[in-house]
């Protein structure tokens, strides 16, 4: 009966996931909002919703199927299985549109009515309150199922790749004006140019960051287990994640040119490191690295922003940033536990 229950629960979110229209809040109801007309958007099964949906099924699917298999660290019960699932879908839906909603607290709150936040159909989701709904889910329900956390991560690999190919349906993914025309450009929403097709690039990087991982779980002893390797995973995509973020110029979920997902990315990875340093005391250390990074974030932001330099060349900058990193992030949780 039970069973029944979550999987009921992950068919609702999945279903609820099909009338996503994006992953921004429609152009239509800010000015239908802004201006006091009534506009009632009806539920439509949307082509952005679908992609997301059938990925978020395909990486259950994934989930599953690698924590079914028999092997020595033996299998996960099916009823904790969908357990997991159930949460992440639906704490995943839920945070991913509450987080959306709240980096924009005075439109939500005083434009639109608080009611507009239940209304996901008009568009606007945040990846980083996917993240936190899967986390928790986690930490709820598998915890201490060793296997089953480390099979999350493929998993919410393909999740996230399936989020970024929806965007090719909506109006996110896309970066500043380029001078090339290949796969990794796409026409600007006017069509006399081309635009940097991020989408691709984040899609791209996901799926090399899950690779990754799997691979340094297969040849490195230290690396992190169960629950762990899930953190370990956030971490790196975080870190990499401020990097995406810069290249976007799709005026998602952005306060001045403070882009909100690019911070919560930052301070996604950097409490899930420093829960790492304390037990392995290394805390003044990942305390400090974070502190750099953040100001040199900051700085080739404004950078960005303000110097008549080639943004190449502080991309390349930003590279090795996220580089070093990355490095600092892997030689903390690889160190021995001290306490």
């Amino acid at each position: 009966m039970i069973g029944l229950l979550w999987i009921g629960l992950i068919g609702a979110g999945l279903a609820a996931m099909l009338f996503i229209p994006d992953g921004i809040i429609l152009e239509q109801m800010i000015s239908a909002y802004y201006t006091g007309e009534t506009v009632r958007l009806p539920l439509s099964v949307q082509p952005y919703g679908v992609t997301i949906a059938i990925g978020t099924a395909c990486a259950a699917a994934v989930f599953l199927a690698i924590c079914l298999v028999k092997g020595r660290r033996g299998n996960l019960p099916l009823r904790r299985g969908l357990a997991f699932l159930a949460g992440a879908v639906c704490f995943g839906f839920a945070f991913s549109r509450l987080l959306y909603c709240l980096t924009s607290v005075i439109f939500y709150f005083r434009t639109a009515g608080a009611g507009a936040i239940l209304r996901w159909w008009e568009g606007g989701m945040s990846m980083t309150g996917m993240l936190l709904g899967v986390l928790l889910s986690a930490a709820l329900t598998i915890r201490k199922e060793e296997k089953a956390c480390e099979a999350a991560v493929p998993a919410l690999a393909v999740a996230i790749a399936a989020a970024r190919l929806a965007e090719t349906f909506g109006t996110l993914g896309r970066g500043k004006d380029v001078e090339f025309e290949n796969l990794f450009s796409i026409p600007d929403e006017y069509g006399f140019g081309s635009v940097l097709n991020v989408w691709l690039i984040e899609l791209i990087a996901v799926l090399l960051i899950g690779a990754a991982m799997l691979a340094w779980r297969a040849a490195d002893r230290r690396c992190p287990r169960g629950f762990g390797f899930l953190a370990a995973f956030l971490i790196v995509y975080g870190i990499v994640q401020i990097l995406m973020e810069s290249l976007r110029n799709d005026r998602h979920m952005i306060w001045g040119f403070v882009k909100a997902q690019q911070l919560f990315s930052f301070l996604l990875a950097s409490l899930l490191l420093m829960s790492f340093a304390w037990v392995r005391n290394r805390k003044a250390a990942a305390g400090l690295m974070s502190a750099a990074l953040a100001a040199a974030v900051f700085g080739l932001e404004k950078a960005l922003d303000r110097l008549d330099i080639p943004d190449i060349w502080i991309y390349l900058v930003f590279a090795v940033v996220i580089t070093g990193a990355l490095w600092f992030a892997v030689y903390v949780m690889r160190k021995e536990k001290t306490r």
